[in-house]
């Protein structure tokens, strides 16, 4: 990926990884230290993973805007998504409270799926199919941690949600290799030439 992170879509979509990454190192140190360390410390740690899960939702959000909206509609679109990013990361902060996360990727994955699946109806995008595929993963992943469904007793509707999950992150993961940010249409040329003047003789 790093060959094409000169690409604002591409790059961004990176950062989203990152961000996901960061928040998922602070749940684990949360998870392995619990009940070691004292309330303020476990608070921030928690704090943190949440606006780091937060700001992975607006990267890949913005970078799905950036391959397939340009100009003045980019920038409005992506004016919305950082107002969406500062309320939720706002509440979540707040409030401590993880649905805020879930409802704000929910809305991401939405907008992405949407976006990609036009991509690839209209074949316009190498990356949409492979998008595509992982977002309906991570939505998959989420029903069936939210409904707690179980393949076995041993195998508890979280570790389901997991690798699920982890199989929907090498989809995104591979659409992300393919992204590039769409470039401004050129203006036409007889548009932009002065109208003709008769001149009376």
């Amino acid at each position: 990926m790093a060959l094409g992170l000169g690409d604002r879509a591409m790059g961004l979509w990176a950062g989203a990884f990152c961000a996901i990454a960061g928040s998922a190192a602070l749940g684990g140190v949360l998870q392995a230290s619990s009940g070691s360390d004292d309330p303020m410390t476990a608070a921030l740690t928690w704090t943190g993973a949440l606006v780091l899960a937060n700001a992975a939702s607006l990267l890949f959000l913005l970078s799905t805007l950036c391959a397939y909206t340009a100009g003045r509609v980019h920038a409005i679109c992506a004016g919305l998504a950082v107002a969406k990013f500062a309320l939720f990361g706002v509440c979540a902060a707040l409030n401590d409270d993880v649905r805020m996360v879930v409802y704000d990727g929910a809305l991401t994955m939405l907008v992405v799926l949407a976006l990609s699946a036009w991509g690839a109806w209209a074949g316009r995008m190498r990356s949409a199919t492979w998008v595509l595929a992982g977002a309906l993963g991570s939505m998959l992943a989420a029903l069936f941690q939210h409904g707690r469904v179980s393949i076995h007793p041993q195998f508890s509707h979280n570790n389901l949600f997991h690798v699920v999950q982890m199989g929907a992150m090498y989809l995104l993961y591979r659409g992300g290799l393919l992204l590039r940010e769409r470039e401004p249409e050129a203006p036409d040329f007889d548009a932009t030439q002065p109208l003709p003047i008769a001149v009376e003789e």
